[in-house]
Order: C-alpha cells, then sequence, then structure tokens
C-alpha cells in the first residue's frame, strides 16, 4: 500500500469480490497498509469508488483502475452481482456526462453529486421491468425482514433481494440493477437519515408493496427527534400505490402511528389480537422460534423472539402473492441470518451469539431477552460496546440498558466504550453484583476480562453499535479457543 500511496496523488481503496467476507473489514486492512498522512480514503460500494475517481480526475489525469481483473461479477454472500469494470467505467463516463455538467453548475441529488449517473441509470432500468418490488423499512429489523421475506417468496418464485444493507441513495440503485427478465420480485431495504430520504428512494424504486419493521429512537443526533424519524418512515407507505399493500408491526404504537399515510390497503401483524395476522403458542428453543398462525404452525431458524415481527410481515406478504400455507412454511425454514445479526456460532467450548453489526436501544433490548430466554448455559455473559448517534439523549438510553440487563437473567457483563461505566453503574444500582460487570474504556481490557471470565458451557453475547467494531470480540474468542485446542492435555499420574 506505501507504493501505491507513493505513486498516486490520491487513493481511493474499495470492494472487489468480498464473497463470504465482510468486505469492510477487508477495507480495514488494506487502509493500515497506508503511510500516516497519505492521501486516501474509503468507499465500500465500488460503483461509487469509480465514480468519485472520475469525478476527481481533471484533464489529461491517470486513473487506474485495480484489483478484480477480467471478472466481471461480484460474489457476494451467495449471489453474483453482475460488475464489469470496463463496462461501468464506460457507463460512469457516458452516462452520468450531463449530470457532471450539472454538478459543475452547483446541482446536487440527493446531496451526493457523484451517485447521479447510478441514480438516473437505476430509475430508468427499474421501469423497464414489471417485477414486484417490495420496499423494507424501519429503525430496526430491515435486514432480518427483508432476509425472510425472500426466504419465504423463494419457495414458489424467482427473486432479488438487496446485497448487504445495500439501502441508501448509493446501494438501492445498485440493488436495483440486478434484475433481470427472470426475476418476478425484489424484495428492498429503504434506509435513511433525515426526513425526505426515503421519499426519494421510492421515487427510484417505485415498490408496489411496502413494510414498516419500528420506529424506535435511532439516529437521532441526525434525524433530532422521535416525531421526524416516524415522519421519516412514513414516505414509503405515501409512495405506495393505491393498488398495494402495506404490511405494518401492529405491536408498535408509533408504526400504528404512520399507518394513516397509506393510500393503500394495510395489513397489521403482531402478538395483540386486534392486528389482522396474529401469532400464537410462541415458543423459543435455542436457535429456533416457533409459533401458529390461523392454526398453521410455521418454524424459523432464528434466535430470538425479535425475529417474529420479521416472519410474520413475511408471511402476509407471502399470503398476498397467493402462497399456501405450507409453501410458506418451506420458505421460512430456508431463512439463514445474515452475519452480525445473532449470528449462532460454536467457538470452542462457548456458544457465541454475533450480533456485532449495528446497536441502539430497541435492538440491545432485544439481545438481552434473547439470553434471558437461552436454555442451558453455564454461565450468560453480554459484552456491549457504546450505542452510538444516539444524541443528547446517549446517557439516559445507556443508564435504561443497563437497568434493563441487570434485570435480564445475564450472569456477567463487560461494557465497551466511553458509556463503559454508565451502564455497569445502573445495572449495579438495580441489583447486578458489581464483581460480576466490567467498564472497559477499551477492548484489550474488555478482552482480560473476558478471558478470566469465560468457562466451557457458557453462553456470550456480542452487541454494540457498527463503529465499536466489536466482530473484534468473535475474532479474539476464535483465536483464544485455537489455543487452547494446541494444549496439550494434561497427564494424571497414579
Amino acid at each position: 500500500m506505501a507504493e501505491a500511496a507513493s505513486a498516486a496523488d490520491h487513493c481511493i481503496v474499495t470492494s472487489d469480490n468480498p464473497r463470504n467476507e465482510d468486505p469492510c473489514r477487508i477495507i480495514d486492512d488494506v487502509m493500515a497498509g497506508f503511510l500516516q498522512g497519505a492521501s486516501v480514503e474509503a468507499i465500500v460500494d465500488r460503483r461509487s469508488a469509480l465514480a468519485t475517481a472520475f469525478s476527481l480526475a481533471e484533464q489529461a489525469d491517470c486513473v487506474i483502475v485495480a484489483g478484480k481483473g477480467h471478472e466481471r461479477v461480484q460474489v457476494v454472500e451467495s449471489q453474483r452481482l453482475p460488475f464489469d469494470d470496463v463496462a461501468v467505467c464506460h457507463e460512469l463516463l457516458v452516462v452520468s456526462y450531463r449530470d457532471l455538467i450539472d454538478a459543475i453548475d452547483g446541482k446536487t441529488l440527493l446531496g451526493r453529486r457523484h451517485t447521479v449517473g447510478s441514480v438516473g441509470l437505476a430509475e430508468h432500468y427499474r421501469r423497464q421491468f414489471d417485477t414486484l418490488v417490495i420496499g423494507v423499512t424501519g429503525s430496526v429489523g430491515k435486514t432480518t425482514t427483508r432476509r425472510m421475506i425472500h426466504a419465504a417468496l423463494g419457495a414458489n418464485f424467482c427473486g432479488i433481494q438487496s446485497p448487504y444493507n445495500y439501502n441508501n441513495h448509493i446501494g438501492l440503485p445498485l440493488s436495483l440493477l440486478q434484475l433481470d427478465g427472470n426475476d418476478e420480485f425484489a424484495v428492498l431495504e429503504l434506509g435513511a437519515s433525515r426526513v425526505g430520504e426515503i421519499a426519494d428512494l421510492a421515487d427510484i424504486a417505485q415498490p408496489e408493496m411496502g413494510v414498516l419493521t419500528a420506529i424506535r429512537p435511532a439516529h437521532l443526533d441526525e434525524f433530532g427527534s422521535i416525531e421526524n424519524i416516524v415522519r421519516a418512515k412514513s414516505e414509503l407507505l405515501e409512495a405506495l400505490p393505491p393498488s398495494g399493500v402495506a404490511v405494518l408491526n401492529g405491536d408498535d404504537d408509533r408504526v400504528r402511528e404512520a399507518a394513516h399515510a397509506a393510500r393503500c390497503t394495510v395489513t397489521m401483524v403482531g402478538e395483540r389480537e386486534d392486528n389482522d395476522l396474529v401469532a400464537h403458542w410462541i415458543r423459543m428453543e435455542n436457535g429456533s422460534l416457533r409459533f401458529c398462525v390461523d392454526e398453521n404452525e410455521y418454524e424459523v431458524p432464528a434466535i430470538g423472539r425479535h425475529h417474529l415481527t420479521a416472519a410474520l410481515a413475511a408471511i402476509a406478504i407471502a399470503r398476498e402473492v397467493g402462497m399456501r400455507p405450507n409453501e410458506i412454511a418451506d420458505g421460512l425454514r430456508m431463512f439463514e441470518p445474515a452475519p452480525g445479526r445473532c449470528h449462532l456460532q460454536r467457538i470452542g467450548p462457548w456458544s457465541i451469539i454475533d450480533d456485532t453489526y449495528n446497536a441502539n436501544p430497541s435492538s440491545v433490548q432485544a439481545a438481552c431477552r434473547v439470553l434471558n430466554d437461552w436454555q442451558g448455559a453455564r454461565k450468560k455473559i453480554l459484552v456491549l460496546g457504546d450505542m452510538l448517534c444516539l444524541g443528547d439523549e446517549s446517557e439516559a438510553f445507556h443508564r435504561e440498558i443497563g437497568e434493563f440487563a441487570a434485570r435480564s437473567g445475564i450472569e456477567q457483563m463487560s461494557a465497551v466504550g466511553s458509556q463503559a461505566a454508565v451502564v455497569t453503574g445502573s445495572a449495579r444500582e438495580a441489583g447486578m453484583d458489581a464483581g460480576c460487570l466490567g467498564a472497559c474504556r477499551d477492548l484489550d481490557t474488555a478482552m482480560m476480562l473476558l478471558d478470566c471470565w469465560i468457562e466451557p458451557g457458557d453462553v456470550i453475547l456480542v452487541k454494540g453499535s457498527r463503529g465499536m467494531r466489536m466482530e473484534r470480540v468473535v475474532e479474539q474468542l476464535r483465536e483464544i479457543a485455537a489455543r487452547l485446542s494446541t494444549l496439550e492435555p494434561r497427564r494424571h499420574v497414579a
């Protein structure tokens, strides 16, 4: 990397073929190789990285594109996404020419100059297909719900879904560009960090069905208030045509408040008896969720009762397209959780629940409930990183989480970050033994503590906001397990 930096005026690090790896982790490793002071930036999305390079280049500049070589696809998880560097470069240089001229004049689209070409192309491309588009939004649970719907519909139909969390003004157009003539449905995430953004994304995707998973405190430093979050999430419902269908989490009062924005049929799902689709006989087993709807039994290979809303939304969507209960059940059994989202792993002598993708108050409470419901563990341990982007209410939210954790049957908790003392102090005040708590400013300290605590048979749940990079805890636990496996068993002399 030092050689690249010395030969170039500016470097852009991006993803090539991540396959089953997290592209952010790969990029972090590459970025670590640059010398301090190098002119370098990281852009995960490859198309956006190329567009940025061309927008920075001036006459007679040379842009070198490296990494993928001759391959014409990007392999992301189990999907092979069409992506030819040569074709994309040609497209960006030709299709976005007028948009680049507009950008020079100071005009922008969705606040990002370098995405204009891909947005316009995606809008045009979307209109070439009669594919059923299902939009999914919410403060939590978007990816799980999207994957659950894709699994259910996949039992009968051919379709696509957003790769990873491609849910913004860059990722959504790229998701749409996966479509081809064989796809009968597309289930797409729509994310937002400000009012108006989901409306813009819906203009591009033109969804006919929409799912609103939950409205909770998240990204408050950008939204400013929970009322603005309600307004933002309602934009998906406003965008649905009168002939469409909106599926809403009827157990969430704020979601019910948003229902008035829909001009189409609204289906409420949840556990409350006043919902249109109600779950009964809900049972949690380690690694499995079982429940009944209208006397039909369903099983989802997922950890945590909070997955129920996603499963019910998938059932509601599948019913709307004419699927029978047994077909829907077959599809739901094929569901696989995304990495970093309540992903159960057996590492050495421990059960590790990797829930490191992100965290907000609602999702951390759900994680605590997972540990509370867990059966057969020697000890239940929570490793919790800071919840970021909560604005002025951050300390209050962390204090609430400490109290909630103390009342959730968790036997040991290590908190990591600037709010660690707030979390553990609140847990101690709520009755948790001080000897079972650790407030750690950094990950190294947390790992030393965890290494002293863990025993065979423990279940360890790891969670934190994306910026805390709590997946490093899982990686280090794997290293500890590997080290333990190399130790020779002790010989006992009679």
